[in-house]
Formats: C-alpha cells, sequence, structure tokens
C-alpha cells in the first residue's frame, strides 16, 4: 500500500497531522512517573485477555520504529505512543486509570510522557509484531517519530521502507 502513497505530499500530511490524528498527551505531575517501559507493560497487561471491539490499541513511536527497523539509531524511549482505533470514551478512562491513576493531561509547554492518537479511519491497519503485540502501521509510526522530534530517525526509517517496497 505504501508504494501508492503520495510522497510529494509528506510535508503538508506533518503539518496536518496533529489536528487529525486527535493526540492526546498525559504525564505524572508529582515527580513519581512510571517509566515508557512500565507504561508498556502495563498497557499489554490491560490488553491481554481483553477481546473488546469497542477499541483496538497499537504500540507506536519508537517501540513500532524498532519493530520496523530494528537498527535505527534511537537511544532510550523517551515517551510511550499508543494508537486507539474505534475508542470507546469510557474504554479510553480505563486505560488511562489502569496505566496510573494520577495520569494528566499536558499542559502546552510540558512534555508528555505517554501520548495516545485516535485513529479515524475505516480500518486500523495495525500489524502483529515477533512477540504477538499490535503496533502501528508503518505510516502512524512515521508520524510518531516527527511529532517527538525525531526527524533524521523519521527518514531513516522512511528510506527503509522505500528501499523494502522497491525491493
Amino acid at each position: 500500500m505504501l508504494k501508492a502513497f503520495p510522497s510529494e505530499h509528506w510535508p503538508a500530511i506533518l503539518l496536518q497531522a496533529p489536528a487529525a490524528r486527535q493526540s492526546e498527551g498525559y504525564r505524572v505531575r508529582d515527580g513519581q512517573a512510571r517509566s515508557p517501559e512500565a507504561l508498556l507493560k502495563r498497557t499489554l497487561e490491560f490488553v491481554e485477555g481483553r477481546e473488546s471491539e469497542e477499541i483496538e490499541i497499537a504500540i507506536g513511536g519508537t517501540h513500532a520504529a524498532r519493530h520496523y527497523l530494528p537498527g535505527i539509531d534511537l537511544v532510550g524511549t523517551p515517551r510511550l505512543d499508543l494508537t486507539l482505533y474505534l475508542a470507546d470514551p469510557s474504554e479510553k478512562k480505563q486505560l488511562l486509570r489502569h496505566l496510573d491513576p494520577a495520569l494528566r493531561p499536558v499542559e502546552r509547554d510540558e512534555t508528555p510522557q505517554i501520548v495516545l492518537n485516535h485513529l479515524d479511519r475505516p480500518r486500523s491497519f495495525f500489524q502483529q509484531d515477533q512477540d504477538g503485540n499490535t503496533i502501528t502501521d508503518e505510516v502512524e509510526t512515521l508520524l510518531d517519530l516527527h511529532a517527538m522530534r525525531f526527524d533524521p530517525q523519521a527518514q531513516e526509517l522512511l528510506q527503509h521502507l522505500i528501499q523494502k517496497m522497491n525491493s
């Protein structure tokens, strides 16, 4: 599907992505925040055993980037990116409560510990990683990297995906 992607429109997509994705950042303000790895573990616990048609949760950001390009030039995980598909607002509240009851929406200049992106399209295009976890598609992953201002890494991933398509 990426072969038909209009790459000349990518800059415009990046500019419109924040509004179109309906991203919400959250953080704990008391200084006792969980690490992105701990938040990921709690996300996987939340998802495990749930066969809800109300919500699909996919792991994005640096976790998904490492799936698509294991050798990508990333050090650490600054935050956890999750993409929600067909999200019932009550399910989102339950997820946030499970992750950490102290999570609150970020203020204007705060750095989020977790970002929830709401996907609004007919299909999610989520994939499974080698461990069976649901991850975001390549385009959502690229948008996550750009949102974190990891532009060189996003470009590295994009070049890898282009090479993969052409081979």
